[in-house]
């Protein structure tokens, strides 16, 4: 898998956030924890990790433990170090959640934040927090009115019919995680996508097909390069074909300008419907 360290500064250890494969023309396809990371992980003390609904939690706790590092391991699974456990959807928007120790309850906490995978990460920070030595109540107390980054189900605009929601999630699991979540608020859900890199697209084609399972409208564009050569036989529209073919309709639109009128054509639509 490809791992993402993010480095928080402190002497006492590091946080490795491991997640799916990913950025195939920078890092290459199948290469393991020890070869891409043999750099970036070799003056860890200690090693917290977790890999909520990749199925592949198991196999990096097997990788991990060949390291030799002391390690922590983070999911919604009984069997964690720290396990999280959903609790409630809150009114005004976000979720609460317990988080257990080796089985013994540390409390209560609360995010402004849809979606487990968000309840994973936050699980994640308290691990990390908890292992440095602070207290529940003031981790509860920091993260309790964090609104997320940037882009991430970022509310862009809301009235009494429409919420208007950005992402910046592309690849298959981050956006079937963002579908879970935002579809738990209500609602009829329309979703823009714009593919991001030809790499990701040809290589994740199979899980794009069907990680759109769910919305009530999709629309398609074409692919976005992000500074990588095109890649033949590779676009939008051959993904929407691949997502027709698994039985869910598509709209593809080659020009992202069309995005704009076709979003109106469908509000419309479904206004008079409404209405009707």
């Amino acid at each position: 898998p490809f791992i993402q360290t993010l480095y928080a500064g402190l002497d006492i250890t590091d946080y490795i956030l491991i997640l799916q494969s990913d950025f195939y023309s920078l890092y290459g396809e199948g290469k393991d924890i020890s070869k891409n990371n043999k750099e970036e992980t070799k003056n860890l003390q200690q090693i917290f990790y977790g890999a909520p609904g990749t199925g592949k939690s198991n196999t990096i706790k097997c990788e991990v433990d060949q390291k030799g590092l002391p390690r922590v391991r983070t999911t919604f699974h009984p069997d964690s170090d720290y396990q999280a456990v959903l609790k409630e959807f809150l009114p005004q928007g976000g979720q609460s959640f317990e988080v257990l120790r080796h089985g013994k309850s540390l409390g209560d906490f609360k995010i402004r934040l849809m979606g487990e995978h968000n309840v994973c990460n936050a699980a994640a920070v308290i691990a990390l927090l908890t292992e440095l030595g602070y207290s529940s109540r003031d981790i509860a107390d920091s993260i309790k009115d964090f609104t997320g980054a940037r882009r991430r189900q970022e509310l862009l605009f809301s009235n009494e019919s429409y919420r208007i929601i950005d992402d910046y999630g592309h690849h298959p699991a981050e956006i079937r995680a963002t579908i879970r979540a935002v579809k738990r608020q209500g609602g009829r859900l329309l979703v823009v996508f714009q593919p991001h890199r030809f790499s990701r697209t040809q290589l994740l084609l199979n899980e794009f097909s069907t990680c759109f399972e769910g919305v009530d409208q999709l629309l398609l564009t074409d692919v976005y390069a992000a500074s990588e050569n095109p890649i033949p036989g590779v676009s939008g529209e051959c993904m929407a074909q691949a997502i027709r073919a698994r039985g869910q309709q598509v709209e593809y639109l080659r020009h992202l300008e069309d995005v704009g009128k076709a979003v109106e054509r469908i509000s419309k639509r479904s206004e008079e419907r409404r209405v009707g």
